[in-house]
This record gives structure tokens, sequence and C-alpha cells, in this order.
């Protein structure tokens, strides 16, 4: 009798811990979906200020071109100054012209 009574103890402390097991993934889950709700919130309310100040300053859609030069710059390590990177742009300009 006492051989069943041992093991239905242990059945019973595997539930308890499988149950818990359980309790803290569903934990783990709510965590990282509050997360997730606070980045997407977060990425929209970047969107915005990123509208507002292309709104605000015309001179950054002009800069937007200047960006695959950077990063054409960064594969091939090349460090180009500002200078450097107006020139190409309106020289690619000319040529395109």
């Amino acid at each position: 009798m006492s051989r069943f009574d041992d093991e239905l103890q242990e059945l019973d402390r595997v539930i308890k811990e499988k149950r818990q097991a359980v309790a803290d993934a569903q934990l783990a889950i709510k965590d990282a979906e509050h997360n997730v709700t606070n980045l997407q919130k977060e990425r929209v309310g970047q969107a915005n200020v990123v509208a507002a100040l292309e709104k605000g300053n015309p001179w950054i859609e002009s800069e937007k071109e200047c960006v695959p030069l950077l990063r054409l710059a960064k594969v091939y390590r090349l460090t180009l100054t500002r200078k450097a990177l107006w020139q190409t742009k309106h020289h690619i300009r000319f040529q395109q012209t």
C-alpha cells in the first residue's frame, strides 16, 4: 500500500511541476505579446516623427539620394566626405540628364 502512496505522491509532484511550467510559459507569452505591442506603438510613433521632420525640412528628401551611396561606401569600406557625396550626387544627376 505504501508503495502506491509513494507513487501517487510522486505523480502528484510531477503534475504540480508541469502545471507550474505551463503557467510560467503562459506568463512568458503574455510578456512577449506586451513587448510586441509596445514596439509596434513605438514604431508608429517614430514613423510619425520622421514624417513630421520630412514635412518640416524639405532638404531631407534630397539627402535621401545619398543613402545608397553611403551604403555602397560602407560595403567597400570607403570613407566619403559630405562634399564628395554632394559632388558625386550632382555628377550622377548631370550624367542622367
